[in-house]
């Protein structure tokens, strides 16, 4: 809540503040076919890596020729829309309202949306999102959200322990961005994405929205970002009511390299720490503060033993169309453990490969991507969950956590204003056993209570599959909000040493947003 009230300072502060106007906005991470999409035409920008994308606006306003303000309202506009010599300014208000059904239960959700967004001369642009939200799960999201004490993907919620509960939370984003030459500084409460695929195995936006501060580079060849992040951990103990949750801090750097027309080369490093120890407040370790890739060196220096990581993301533009994508990110690895080949468990890291494309078939508008991931039992573990790459509970990468395999495919079509996708998913993962043996999926818990030192391998643990396919055909009633009729089909069956769970959930709705929903988990 203190994390919410700082930014709304900050946001009115701003608006106030603001008297004139801008080029530049940031483009939402969002991995369909939308008006604001990057996923699919992503060629158009030197780097797409990292998201949300800050980009220039050279488009200009056009005004709806329907009759009747509420048609252009409804079909075409933003609600309210200003722009002069000086500002430019948005306000939307929205719905996100659907009813579904799991096994004769009744699933709704139901959320408003307050939009305000504007540019501000050649240098400043702001936006703000309020969503205000209640919702009945599906079965296992309740589980999932009761495990974690937190809605997966969403928000903190009060104490819930009885399934069927009706969750009430708010999720709200917010940027302020100042962009002189090269150069950008933001500061948000978001996510963030790192990667050119669905999945990131290095950081995505599974997670609750964080306070963070970016600064960037951008040239043709070059992007370079320095990102202070924080981080909460609602599972370690409160150190006192008026504090609240135990906070966690990341420093990440990435740079994103174009070495040729097709060739796209990203380096990426991320350290995390807890805010205090036994030994008292630490707050933020100003050793991190580096602007410079590499921290582990840093890491070192300060003869920590915090949580980093370190990757690469590659991108090879196959075509025009088609895109090939690939990711390796290493918690920790020793090459001689790793040649000797005798499973030991801090031989850590997780992989992607993928490939994505549009007008396939030389359809246009049919687009789609297919990708697989995969994480080493004890992927982004540490000592305490107070250094897990983790937030509120949630991955900061895959939402699977680690010790899985997974295939991602989808294909997409739009005609006109008509939308429809198909999504599958398949994925294998080991389990803990029931006395509570820790073999490396759940990145929650510490890696001191492994259950060995050598012998590991992926999949290990109790044998767990994931089947899930969603499906959905929409009419876009507004492409600037992303506003449509909805209707959906899911379909998830989870086998567990040979025991099915299946579960099938139609929903029909209103929908409008601008945020990615990570349900496939």
């Amino acid at each position: 809540m203190k994390t919410t009230s700082t930014f709304f300072f900050f946001f009115f502060s701003f608006l106030l503040f603001c008297t004139i106007p801008s080029t530049a906005q940031f483009l939402p991470i969002h991995h369909y076919n939308n008006e604001k999409n990057t996923w699919y035409n992503d060629v158009q920008f030197e780097h797409s890596a990292l998201q949300p994308i800050y980009t220039e606006d050279t488009s200009t306003y056009i005004k709806s020729k329907r009759k009747y303000w509420f048609t252009r309202k409804l079909f075409d506009e933003n609600l309210l829309y200003r722009k002069s010599n000086n500002t430019t300014l948005f306000i939307n208000f929205m719905s996100d309202f659907y009813i579904g059904n799991e096994r004769s239960k009744t699933l709704w959700t139901n959320t408003r949306i307050l939009q305000v967004g504007g540019k501000v001369k050649s240098n400043f642009s702001f936006d703000f999102n309020l969503y205000e939200t209640q919702t009945r799960l599906p079965g296992y999201l309740d589980t999932l959200s009761i495990s974690l004490k937190s809605i997966p993907s969403q928000g903190w919620h009060e104490l819930v322990t009885k399934q069927g509960t009706v969750y009430d939370y708010t999720y709200s984003t917010a940027h302020i961005a100042y962009h002189t030459g090269n150069f950008t500084f933001q500061l948000a409460n978001d996510k963030l994405f790192i990667g050119d695929g669905y999945r990131s195995m290095l950081l995505s936006d599974v997670s609750i929205p964080y306070p963070y501060f970016k600064a960037s580079y951008d040239s043709k060849r070059i992007q370079y970002a320095s990102i202070y992040m924080q981080h909460i951990d609602q599972f370690a103990p409160k150190l006192s009511e008026e504090l609240g949750f135990q906070k966690k801090w990341a420093v990440m750097h990435y740079l994103d390299w174009n070495i040729s027309k097709k060739w796209t080369l990203g380096l990426f490093d991320a350290v995390i720490w807890q805010d205090a120890d036994s030994s008292g407040k630490r707050g933020f370790e100003m050793s991190y503060a580096n602007p410079i890739i590499f921290l582990r060196a840093a890491e070192y220096a300060t003869s920590s033993s915090d949580n980093a990581v370190i990757g690469i993301n590659l991108k090879y533009q196959y075509s025009l169309n088609t895109k090939i994508y690939a990711q390796l990110a290493l918690d920790e690895l020793k090459v001689d453990e790793l040649l000797a080949n005798k499973g030991w468990w801090a031989n850590k890291f997780g992989l992607q490969l993928g490939v994505r494309s549009k007008s396939i078939f030389g359809i246009e508008n049919l687009n789609g991507f297919t990708e697989v991931n995969l994480a080493k039992p004890y992927t982004y573990t540490h000592k305490n969950t107070q250094r897990s790459y983790t937030n509120y509970g949630d991955a900061l990468a895959h939402p699977l956590g680690a010790n899985f395999i997974e295939n991602v495919s989808r294909l997409e079509y739009k005609y006109k204003r008509w939308n429809s996708m198909l999504q599958v998913n398949y994925s294998q993962y080991g389990l803990d056993s029931l006395t509570g043996t820790n073999v490396g999926k759940n990145i929650l818990a510490s890696y001191n209570t492994r259950d060995k030192e050598y012998g590991n391998k992926l999949l290990q643990g109790i044998p767990a599959s994931l089947l899930f396919i969603d499906a959905r055909l929409a009419y876009m009633f507004n492409p600037k909000l992303n506003m449509r009729l909805e209707l959906g089909y899911m379909h998830r069956n989870e086998i567990v040493s040979g025991v099915s769970s299946p579960t099938n959930i139609i929903t029909f709705g209103l929908r409008s947003s601008f945020r990615n929903y990570y349900a496939d988990r």
